[in-house]
């Protein structure tokens, strides 16, 4: 039996589309005028021609577009990547409704063969036929199941499996803990598969400790093959579908299946052409590695996504060489607070916006989390550091960020936003900002924002602002001496009014600050700080911020 292809789910009526109504009301002779000289030009009342062009007379290229892009959005897995495993048949079918608007529509939709090739062990038999009829050849998208299948699925399951040959992509659902392989022939799953080009092996969500079996199907040779995601589950490390990817997916890894070190330099070295890296969750089981390994050079990468332990992951970085322009994020937790941890590339440039030059790098701390984030014209860098579960100390926060800047090429960034949220007890001091001041010598650009913070991580800082780079350094030199421009928000000064007066009457003859923004604070004496300043602003909604 085909798919239902005719229903009203989508609400589309081809009736309705674009039909005026017969009935006039009666109109006024001025009405009637007005009306008489709009018909002869046969314009509307926005100026619009009328009865020129409905929805069904959209060009055939414009729709295929839309088809694709509606079909590309539903899979039978779901978005989320939890892989729920089969999505309900109307939301499968629905961008199938969208076609039915009239007669034209559904024609040009039948004859796409592109928008049947996406296959699924829940389908019939029937609507498994007459997809890959209607598919006409082109590679198939397959999604299956992996181990023992309902006596329901089996038919469907085994006629799919027999379309590798001319698959593009397969999805593996792993199921039955210990199952890794389904009651079809060996044959079925080591039919030749020139056109394979991505796998992703998935479980469902529930224990890992359950899931210790490698999965062992599929296992090529795939020519075509550049795309791996493993989703709860793992393959045997040395497995050839880990050699030449450009897309590399791992996600979770059961812990009795965690790679050595060197086995994770051993995948990333057979895969130099990488674009694309994500490891979350998916960490080595240790830390050796040989002294004097040569590093992994990925002239091509141009995103990773990292989380792991905090030390296994600086020890993964300093076998990696990355080009200036990558992407990434890193998440790590587990961080050690005595010594510092390089978790960021050295050698990567800092953003910066094109209009002004400027490098912003935005610094987030709660009691918990610390985060560094940059993000300029679809480039994004940021890294996520979870502290512990309880309270970290405003010293140890300061410390592992002076550390992180220090040790990166973000000591050249030219602007830096602080944001704390929800910080309670400790306050800052005057040592913890010179900490911070001594690593971006560049500084041109400091903004703060502080949100439900009890405690004061302004505390110390226009002390710090009017000391000198170095304790031996005289005394007409301050730290940030290229800083112009200050922004507060929701700070209260009142209690160190007077300290920002000095540091700013200090400063004032040889690097004053050209622009001070003070946005919701509190205690703001305008006369004593707009002295030795180029320009006070307060509340200003017009300022544009870096």
């Amino acid at each position: 039996m085909a798919p239902n292809t005719r229903s009203k789910t989508a609400g589309y009526d081809a009736r309705n589309v674009s039909k005026t109504s017969n009935a006039e009301p009666q109109k006024s002779k001025t009405e009637g005028k007005r009306t008489r000289r709009t018909r002869t030009k046969d314009r509307g009342a926005l100026g619009l021609w009328k009865n020129s062009w409905n929805a069904a007379d959209l060009p055939a290229d414009i729709l295929l577009l839309i088809f694709n892009n509606l079909r590309d959005r539903i899979h039978p897995c779901d978005s989320e990547m939890t892989y729920k495993f089969p999505q309900p048949t109307d939301i499968l079918q629905s961008w199938i409704y969208v076609t039915h608007v009239c007669q034209r529509w559904r024609q040009l939709a039948l004859g796409y063969s592109p928008l049947w090739t996406s296959l699924s062990d829940i389908q019939s038999v029937e609507e498994a036929e007459t997809y890959i009829s209607r598919s006409k050849g082109v590679p198939l998208e397959v999604f299956t199941y992996g181990g023992r299948v309902h006596p329901s699925h089996a038919t469907v399951h085994t006629r799919i499996l027999r379309e590798l040959p001319r698959t593009r992509h397969v999805t593996v659902l792993i199921i039955d803990d210990g199952e890794t392989t389904d009651d079809l022939p060996t044959p079925v799953w080591e039919q030749a598969t020139p056109c394979l080009e991505s796998i992703t092996f998935a479980r469902g969500s529930g224990s890992l400790t359950h899931w210790e079996t490698p999965v062992t199907i599929l296992q090529g040779p795939h020519p075509a093959l550049r795309s791996l995601s493993l989703h709860r589950c793992y393959i045997n490390w040395g497995s050839s579908l880990l050699k030449g990817l450009s897309n590399l997916y791992i996600d979770l890894i059961p812990s009795a299946g965690e790679p050595t070190m060197m086995e994770m330099y051993a995948i990333l070295s057979a895969c130099p052409e990488l674009q694309r890296l994500v490891l979350q969750w998916a960490c080595p089981r240790d830390v050796f590695t040989p002294p004097n390994i040569p590093r992994v050079h990925f002239p091509h990468l141009h995103t990773f996504d990292i989380a792991m332990d905090a030390t296994k992951w600086a020890v993964l970085l300093s076998l990696l060489e990355l080009p200036g322009n990558v992407n990434f994020g890193i998440l790590c937790h587990h961080f050690p607070f005595t010594s510092p941890t390089v978790i960021v590339p050295r050698q990567l440039p800092p953003l910066s916006t094109s209009y002004t030059g400027m490098s912003n790098l935005v610094v987030s701390i709660t009691p918990t989390v610390l985060g560094l984030y940059q993000g300029m014209h679809g480039q994004r860098r940021s890294v996520t550091l979870e502290l512990g579960s309880v309270q970290v100390s405003m010293h140890d926060s300061f410390r592992i960020l002076s550390d992180i800047i220090q040790s990166s090429a973000w000591t050249n960034v030219t602007a830096l936003t602080f944001r704390f949220f929800e910080w309670s007890g400790e306050s800052a001091n005057k040592n913890m900002w010179i900490n911070v001041f001594q690593t971006v010598p560049k500084l041109r650009f400091f903004i703060m924002m502080l949100e439900n913070c009890e405690a004061n991580p302004d505390a110390g800082l226009p002390e710090a602002l009017c000391s000198p780079p170095t304790p031996d350094a005289d005394e007409e030199f301050f730290l940030a001496p290229e800083l112009i421009r200050m922004e507060l928000h929701n700070v209260d000064i009142s209690e160190s009014i007077e300290l920002f007066a000095e540091c700013f009457q200090s400063r004032f003859g040889t690097v004053p600050l050209a622009e001070l923004i003070l946005i919701s604070c509190k205690g703001v004496d305008k006369e004593l700080l707009e002295k030795n300043i180029g320009a006070l602003w307060i509340d200003r909604e017009d300022i544009s911020f870096v």
